[in-house]
């Protein structure tokens, strides 16, 4: 009896320690799951913050782009003859339109407003007896030139014109300048003389600025005239 008593307490206590063990296995089991759903669950709020936050980025971008001109351009003209000798930048009376502010037209330099690449067209006439001998000017370099003669047995005004592309950054002076000699025919209704540019992309630095600007809370407007 005391025999069987023996082997039924042994039974009994391997079969505790083996539920023990088996309910200490499920809870270490249960816990490692609750920490890897935590983690996931963490990861998943912290990959949504992240898209909130890219999100709110996009918007502010956006929005700063909205409150900016599609585009950076000018054309400038002449209202009367150039006589002023040269060896000067050639200003202008007037303009149709200066959206970016980017030219003054009474000391005829044009500094960009945005960095990009720009398209400036330039056509003038010559005067009569007299020669055209101009260049369009980055950063004081010539880049581009126009020349034309109209001889004395001519007696008639011409044309002359060029077109060039100019990749420029924010802050960069372009300007038409005149040599010595140089004159320019032009009367109040005919606007033979003209000075236009044209941004047909911003460069991927301004770009930049744009977003970064807008995520900083920092909508710089470039004027619209």
């Amino acid at each position: 009896m005391d025999s069987e008593n023996k082997q039924r307490s042994e039974e009994d206590k391997n079969l505790n320690e083996r539920v023990d063990k088996e309910i200490k296995d499920r809870e270490e089991a249960l816990k490692d799951l609750q920490n890897r759903m935590d983690s996931q669950n963490d990861d998943r709020n912290k990959e949504m913050d992240e898209l909130r936050t890219r999100m709110m980025k996009e918007n502010a971008f956006l929005k700063s782009l909205a409150g900016k001109p599609l585009s950076v351009y000018f054309d400038a003209y002449r209202t009367k003859a150039y006589d002023g000798g040269g060896e000067e930048n050639l200003t202008f009376n007037g303009v149709s339109c200066n959206v970016g502010g980017g030219l003054d037209p009474e000391s005829g330099v044009f500094i960009a407003p945005i960095g990009g690449a720009y398209i400036f067209i330039f056509h003038v006439a010559t005067h009569d007896n007299k020669k055209a001998l101009l260049s369009i000017r980055h950063n004081g370099e010539e880049v581009a030139s126009i020349f034309d003669q109209n001889h004395k047995d001519n007696h008639k005004n011409s044309m002359a014109g060029t077109t060039i592309l100019l990749s420029l950054k924010k802050g960069d002076e372009v300007v038409v300048y005149a040599y010595t000699g140089t004159w320019l025919a032009d009367f109040p209704m005919n606007h033979y003389t003209h000075w236009v540019g044209l941004l047909l992309k911003p460069s991927e630095e301004a770009i930049q600025e744009f977003r970064d600007s807008a995520e900083e809370g920092n909508f710089e407007e470039v004027p619209a005239n």
